[in-house]
């Protein structure tokens, strides 16, 4: 197998309370050890396995141009 240079696809940026906050709620969201963090244009959220819903962790930095967040039902915007 020919070796490639890797690719960055995402970064995401955590402060100390995000961390904590992680590891706070990390068994909590962890599926065999594992914790998914999305990274989205609103900040990074922790995906939980068992509910299909989400958690803000938080955002490190302040965005370009302010985001509008309506949260939605099921993770769902009706319009």
């Amino acid at each position: 197998m020919p070796q490639t240079r890797p690719e960055c696809i995402a970064s995401a940026e955590f402060t100390q309370d995000m961390v904590e906050t992680l590891g706070t709620w990390f068994e909590h969201y962890a599926t065999g050890g594992v914790v998914t963090v999305e990274v989205t244009t609103h900040g990074l959220w922790l995906k939980n396995p068992y509910t299909k819903t989400r958690q803000f962790l938080g955002r490190a930095d302040a965005p370009e141009e302010p985001v509008a967040y309506r949260p939605a039902i099921d993770g769902l915007d009706d319009g």
